[in-house]
């Protein structure tokens, strides 16, 4: 897609800003011509470990069971740990450092409270 896009529209600009603004937008094209965009939507009532790629792997897991391939449905299971550990590793990390308030918002977050 690149080798095929036209940037002779390059060699006759001269203001430096233009130029940038102008590559900035061709290569936003590009990346959304040749790259699929998924759409997934996290709800408030979502654990907030559940990140949008943690959903999408579990929708295609679902697939997966209902399709009846649980060999592959048992590796992104193990894959969906991981990334579930990842996240809450680096959620709890950042409260290393945090006040009783703070604290005491993300033990009511985990347990479900208001």
């Amino acid at each position: 897609m690149t080798a095929t896009h036209d940037w002779s529209n390059y060699f006759v600009c001269n203001d430096i800003q233009h130029l940038y603004n102008m590559f900035i937008d061709d290569v936003h094209a590009l990346i959304s011509d040749c790259i699929p965009v998924k759409h997934v939507t996290v709800s408030p009532r979502d654990s907030p470990y559940v990140t949008p790629l943690v959903k999408s792997v579990l929708r295609k897991c679902y697939k997966l069971r209902r399709s009846g391939r649980t060999a592959f449905t048992e590796q992104l299971a193990i894959k969906i740990n991981l990334v579930i550990q990842d996240t809450r590793s680096t959620q709890y990390h950042k409260l290393a450092e945090a006040s009783p308030k703070e604290l005491w918002a993300a033990v009511k977050a985990t347990s479900g409270e208001n």
